[in-house]
């Protein structure tokens, strides 16, 4: 420990060159070219994975949209329960679009729970029409798993979509 704060000492007071012929001081500008350059990523929170699995679903890329689930996964809509035990997309985009749907978007969100491998996360969702207008509303909770470095959705219940607005 004393000889690594000798040499930086060295090469902070001066250009001094360590017995081996390095210039420590070009070392360390070099050193802090390479890492001011490198991002340190922080792990992905619950709720930026969810936020990010909604910008996917509102690009209507199914195989997108699915890959944020864990195989297999449970849904449960309206109190009817659907084990998925496949990657199938299983969202209709087309038929979606044609119910006047443009994007989705996040109304609200918050972190019911969490530990490092699993969370629960409750979210309010509104469906927006072309004018970006909202059509319907939805709250789910969604229980997370860490898979790798990784969320997933393990599962999700849900209450179908109230209408907002009426003809």
């Amino acid at each position: 420990m004393f000889r690594v704060n000798r040499l930086l000492s060295a090469a902070h007071d001066s250009a001094e060159i360590d017995h081996r012929g390095i210039d420590l001081k070009r070392l360390l500008v070099a050193l802090s070219i390479v890492l001011s350059g490198t991002t340190f990523a922080e792990a992905e929170t619950p709720e930026q994975f969810l936020t990010d699995m909604i910008s996917v679903f509102n690009t209507g890329d199914a195989e997108g949209h699915i890959s944020h689930f864990a195989t297999p996964h449970v849904r449960i809509v309206n109190g009817v329960p659907v084990l998925q035990a496949d990657d199938t997309p299983f969202v209709d985009f087309d038929m979606l679009r044609e119910s006047g749907w443009a994007s989705s978007r996040i109304d609200a969100m918050e972190l019911i729970a969490e530990s490092d491998d699993a969370a629960m996360v409750l979210a309010g969702f509104s469906r927006m029409n072309p004018s970006n207008e909202p059509m319907a509303s939805m709250q789910v909770v969604y229980t997370l798993s860490k898979q790798g470095e990784t969320w997933k959705i393990v599962g999700l219940s849900a209450v179908a979509p109230t209408p907002l607005v009426t003809d």
